[in-house]
């Protein structure tokens, strides 16, 4: 089963438009293993209402080195009637320069990797239990 560890969210303020901004960082176990490690960035009063997630998935030992033991997919959560749409995007048009997570994959590497289905599994996960990320993407639900 797996165990988002759900550390406090970081608050900026955005730089285009100077509305709050949201990034979250989630620690993910599976069977008190070390898991996955996700991102996500959102902004207030953005015209598209969109989270950016990016998740790494692979060897989280002390002595693995990121881009040969963990790979990473980049997604846009976006509300859409009575559902969640998930979007892979390119990682270049994510917020995340960072390699901790994984060597980054464009959305045709991610369709057809062997890890595409952990992925959406977790962002299900995230959309039952991710307070700040729901009360972003369906205001009116809280």
């Amino acid at each position: 089963m797996d165990q988002i560890d759900f550390e406090p969210p970081e608050r900026t303020t955005c730089a285009c438009c100077g509305k709050p901004t949201t990034r979250l960082t989630r620690f993910v176990t599976r069977d008190g293993d070390a898991f996955a490690v996700y991102y996500a960035k959102f902004t207030e009063g953005h015209a598209d209402r969109a989270a950016y997630v990016m998740v790494g998935l692979g060897d989280w030992s002390e002595d693995a080195v990121a881009a040969e033991a963990r790979t990473a997919f980049t997604f846009c959560l976006r509300p859409a009637a009575d559902e969640y749409r998930l979007s892979l995007i390119d990682p270049d048009d994510s917020p995340w320069t960072t390699a901790w997570l994984g060597r980054g994959l464009k959305p045709v590497e991610a369709r057809a990797h062997p890890l595409i289905q952990e992925v959406y599994d977790l962002s299900d996960h995230m959309l039952r239990s991710d307070q700040p990320l729901l009360a972003f993407l369906d205001p009116g639900a809280g």
